[in-house]
């Protein structure tokens, strides 16, 4: 099963996603308001829980996604954001 990490700081967003994922049997193994969030949210996940995908709103508080990614990519290099 793919697994999905959703990042964006409205949380009635994040449950749409949450939604239209369970439909489609991708598993939500976390979510996060902001860049720095899903940061602490990824390394609490490893090694065990690493997610196949983050989907992330660039526009988020601490967003933007070169510094998150820069943050997540070393620890996994499966990973896709």
């Amino acid at each position: 099963m793919t697994s999905v990490i959703l990042v964006d700081d409205h949380a009635i967003v994040r449950m749409g996603f949450r939604m239209l994922l369970a439909d489609a049997d991708i598993e939500v193994v976390g979510e996060a308001g902001d860049g720095e969030q899903a940061c602490q949210l990824y390394v609490q996940l490893m090694p065990d829980r690493v997610p196949d995908v983050v989907v992330m709103d660039l526009s988020t508080p601490g967003g933007y996604c070169m510094p998150v990614r820069w943050a997540i990519w070393p620890n996994a290099a499966r990973q896709t954001i």
